[in-house]
């Protein structure tokens, strides 16, 4: 058993038939990637770019299961929750904005005034701005250490794991923070 992610376009999977949760789903034949089982991500951000829509639900993979890089594909599939993502992808969205643009600043690359003042609606909401101060925080220390390993590098080969292992880096916090907005809102969804 293996828990995953899954997004879907309302309470219906691919095939029409309803999201229910609690109910494990059976697939009948082989199971094989992009192909044919039921489908999810161990990584949240990666079943974000197989997303036919906003519906996001958390999974158990069982029975016979086949991995790929992103994704993984079995011949069951049970929802443990849902919740309609839309929100929480937008605030999420506004952040890694924030983030990009304090990254750069902290770089010493100004960003252009109508990047800022395209997040300016955004700014006045308590949950974008909780996530803008998460983001500065992070992005700050980020630069700091980008700086650092970039004087460091005495080659390019050095230079080229330190660009690997700083979008690791980015990726990871992209990924904490998205799991965190989607748990709080599924535990805020149950209050």
């Amino acid at each position: 058993m293996i828990e995953v992610w899954h997004f879907t376009n309302g309470m219906k999977l691919r095939d029409d038939r309803p999201l229910v949760i609690g109910e494990t789903l059976y697939h009948d034949g082989p199971v094989k990637i992009c192909e044919s089982g039921f489908h999810g991500s161990k990584l949240l951000l990666d079943a974000l770019c197989y997303a036919p829509g906003t519906q996001l639900s958390r999974c158990v993979l069982s029975g016979e299961i086949v991995r790929g890089d992103d994704k993984l594909v079995a011949s069951e599939r049970t929802a443990l929750w849902t919740i309609d993502a839309t929100d929480v992808l937008r605030r999420f969205a506004v952040w890694c904005a924030y983030g990009a643009l304090l990254a750069e600043r902290e770089a010493g690359r100004e960003p252009d005034p109508r990047s800022w003042a395209a997040l300016g609606p955004f700014e006045n909401a308590a949950a974008d701005a909780r996530a803008a101060a998460r983001a500065a925080a992070y992005y700050a220390a980020y630069a700091a250490a980008y700086a650092a390993t970039r004087a460091a590098a005495a080659d390019a080969d050095a230079a080229a794991a330190d660009a690997a292992h700083d979008a690791a880096a980015v990726s990871y916090a992209q990924e904490t923070r998205l799991v965190e907005m989607v748990v709080e809102a599924h535990t805020m969804e149950g209050v």
